[in-house]
């Protein structure tokens, strides 16, 4: 059946395209989610252990950029609040005018899983860890794979160049830069626990 046969409008076609949700980006969106939910917690690793999450997170990515527009925004305004020792609170992302970054914020935030409340009931005492109990792996294993992510694609970037420099001593810079990225990819994939076979 065709929609004039059903009696309504055809479905009006969206003015922007999507954005192709990569890998990266779901990593990136990784990172926004660490730092609106637990942002203001005490990274207890770290130091004393009075430096905050969104610090050490902030810190340690302070050399990647972000693709998506909404996370770009958002760690933006977290990148000024901490240069000013604050950290912002998840609430003031909620009514943004950009509707991208206000459902990045409440997507972050919003449980996809409940736990039953039978699980620690008086008869079964099953505890349940709950993510915040993780944290640091949480935070250091998402700098690594982000890292990872960013220095791959500087792998395929340097690979291009290759195929088109005719310039000799160009060519070697390209393979002195693609060799570094190599090793402090396979630095990084070994304590990701990944292996690395190309």
């Amino acid at each position: 059946m065709t929609d004039e046969e059903r009696g309504g409008a055809a479905p009006l076609a969206p003015e922007t395209p999507a954005q192709q949700i990569t890998s990266e980006i779901l990593q990136e969106r990784e990172i926004i989610r660490i730092l609106i939910n637990y942002g203001d917690y005490l990274a207890t690793w770290e130091g004393d252990g009075d430096i905050p999450v969104a610090g050490v997170l902030l810190s340690n990515i302070a050399d990647v950029n972000f693709e998506d527009k909404a996370a770009a925004f958002i760690l933006n305004v977290y990148r000024e609040a901490v240069e000013k020792f604050e950290i912002p609170e998840a609430k003031q992302f909620y009514s943004n005018q950009d509707a991208a970054v206000a459902e990045l914020a409440i997507n972050c935030v919003a449980s996809k899983y409940n736990l039953s409340e039978n699980w620690n009931d008086d008869k079964r005492k099953i505890y349940v860890t709950q993510e915040y109990e993780h944290l640091k792996v949480l935070v250091i294993t998402s700098i690594y794979r982000i890292k990872k992510r960013k220095i791959t694609r500087e792998m395929v970037k340097i690979r291009e160049e290759l195929k088109t420099e005719k310039d000799d001593a160009n060519v070697e810079v390209l393979i002195f830069k693609y060799q570094k990225l190599k090793d402090a990819e396979k630095m990084l994939g070994g304590l990701l626990g990944n292996t690395v076979v190309k």
